[in-house]
């Protein structure tokens, strides 16, 4: 097995000042005085080189994705630690952002398969602990989620995906994006979830019908969800417009409006 190498642990601090936990909110309000810009390009570079060098040696890996809420018993975790041990017994390694729910389950699937468990860590308010189930030596620490996701892009041969939040949402489509882009590979993404995979299936009849070839299959999936998504917004901004006019019409007992209403 090729020795792996032990995690850079950068501080930016030694170079680039005392951080605080209002950095990224005013690194993200805009323009900012030029040594403060450079201060944080510097901390981003610093991440990337963390990441560059604890992350070299990794060879054939899966990364998987889910939810922190899930628990031991849930049939989502247990499957996602099913699959980590799996993929371990195959000569994958296996990567996950090292927080609870899904994440631990496959870490500690990969543990129990004999294999490399990685966790790449988010730095975050509420202190998102890493899960006891990863390889020591093998956590990484990251304080920006652009460097975390493009080093998960960069490392993955698989993607795994299991139901989750928003986190999981931007992960998934920002491969997705790169895909589409042709930015990156074949990269092969499975959805370990029904109703999204129902609905996928749906998409894909539909345009089979339709006959659609390649990229034209493609952009007409794309097009569909996002006015699939656009117009329910739509709706549920309506609504929410009519019932607050109906509730001023009752209030202030203007007729004329409400039966123009009706």
């Amino acid at each position: 097995m090729t020795e792996q190498r032990t995690p850079l642990n950068v501080d930016p601090t030694r170079w680039l000042g005392e951080r605080r936990k209002e950095d990224e909110k005013d690194f993200l309000k805009g323009s900012r005085q030029h040594n403060e810009e450079l201060a944080s390009a510097g901390r981003i570079f610093l991440e990337f080189i963390q990441g560059f060098w604890s992350l070299h040696d990794i060879g054939q890996c899966v990364t998987v994705f889910g939810s922190a809420r899930f628990t031991e018993g849930n049939p989502h975790y247990e499957l996602a630690r099913a699959l980590g041990k799996r993929l371990a017994e195959e000569g994958f390694a296996v990567m996950t952002g090292g927080g609870p729910g899904i994440m631990e389950a496959a870490n500690r699937g990969a543990k129990e398969g004999g294999g490399l468990s990685y966790g790449c860590n988010i730095q975050l308010p509420e202190e998102q602990e890493p899960n006891p189930h990863i390889t020591p030596g093998l956590c990484i620490s990251f304080r920006y989620f652009a460097v975390r996701k493009m080093h998960f892009a960069m490392r993955a041969n698989a993607l795994a995906v299991f139901p989750g939040g928003f986190g999981t949402l931007d992960e998934l489509f920002e491969i997705l994006t790169l895909k589409q882009t042709r930015k990156t590979g074949g990269m092969p993404v499975v959805l370990f979830c029904r109703w999204a995979v129902r609905r996928t299936i749906t998409l894909k009849q539909r345009c089979s019908r339709k006959r659609l070839k390649g990229g034209a299959r493609r952009r007409y999936l794309l097009n569909v969800q996002l006015f699939v998504r656009v117009f329910a917004a739509l709706l549920r901004g309506l609504k929410r417009l009519l019932s607050s006019l109906i509730l001023t019409c009752q209030s202030h007992r203007t007729a004329p409006l409400c039966r123009s209403l009706d």
